[in-house]
Formats: structure tokens, C-alpha cells, sequence
């Protein structure tokens, strides 16, 4: 449950407010409903994620496939998804750190405040829904590097006691 917990902190939308529009009744969301983005685009960025790593999963064995697609098709976003712990530019970029004395809740406030900046990156504030592609790939290998990297802090914080 935590390592679901941190790693979906790390999903740019799930720490944006910009993800849930208002309805064209609701007057109580902060922003003009122009300055949010649309559903399907969180949908739409996920399922790349997914079709990145599922065929991992299944070629790992950590489970079996439920459809053809799960099986390994190439898709561009697939050698930002991957890290292995015998190539030493991948290890170079998972850096757990320490947590200290800090409670979890702490640590996971700046994990959250990461990811509404690389949300600001991704849908800018004048365009939301016109998200930044190009820069994408980046944020994704960057996103999956942290989110391995305090995984791996949070069960050393929790070993560790």
C-alpha cells in the first residue's frame, strides 16, 4: 500500500488541482475552468506510462498478461521507463536520500510539491490543456528515477526503526 501511495505521488496530475475541472455549476474550484485540463488527458499520459512498463511486468514474470497488448510492443517512452542495476548511467540517477528526523508525511509533502512543478512543466498555466510533449520524455525518466529513488528512501526511513 505505501509503495502505491508514494509512487502515485509522483504523478504530476494526482498533485494538481487543475486535474479536477469544475462543473458548469460549480462555482467553488479556484481557477477559471479554462485553466484546468482535461480527464482523458490524465488517461492519456498514464496509458503511455502503461504501455511502457506493462511489458516489463509480463516479460518479468510479476504478472500475466491479460490481453495481446500487454505483450512487448516498442513504443518511444520504453527506454525512459527502464533501469537496470548493472548500467551505471541508470544507477546514476536513482539517488535515495535521507529522511532524518522528518515524519513520513514530511518527506512525502516535498515528494508532492516536486510533482505539482513538474505538472507546471508539463500543462503550462496559460495552455493546460496544450501539454508539453516535447519535454515529456525527460520528465518521464526523470519522474521514474525519483519515484524508484524515495521508494527506496521510504523503506530504509522504515527499516531503519
Amino acid at each position: 500500500m505505501i509503495s502505491h501511495y508514494v509512487s502515485d505521488a509522483h504523478v504530476p496530475m494526482h498533485c494538481d488541482i487543475r486535474d479536477d475541472p469544475p462543473s458548469a455549476t460549480d462555482d467553488t474550484k479556484p481557477l477559471p475552468a479554462s485553466r484546468y485540463y482535461s480527464e482523458s488527458l490524465h488517461g492519456r499520459i498514464e496509458d503511455l506510462w502503461d504501455q511502457a512498463c506493462t511489458p516489463a511486468a509480463v516479460s518479468e514474470h510479476i504478472f500475466v498478461a491479460d490481453t495481446f497488448e500487454d505483450y512487448e510492443k516498442e513504443t518511444s517512452l520504453i527506454p525512459q521507463t527502464r533501469f537496470s542495476l548493472t548500467n551505471k548511467t541508470d544507477l546514476a540517477l536513482i539517488c535515495p536520500r535521507s529522511i532524518g528526523d522528518r515524519d513520513m508525511m514530511e518527506f512525502m509533502v516535498d515528494i508532492c510539491v516536486k510533482s505539482k512543478e513538474r505538472s507546471l512543466k508539463l500543462f503550462p498555466m496559460d495552455k493546460p490543456t496544450e501539454w508539453n510533449q516535447a519535454d515529456f520524455p525527460a520528465l518521464t525518466r526523470e519522474i521514474f528515477a525519483d519515484a524508484i529513488s524515495n521508494l527506496i528512501s521510504i523503506y530504509i526511513w522504515m527499516w531503519g526503526d
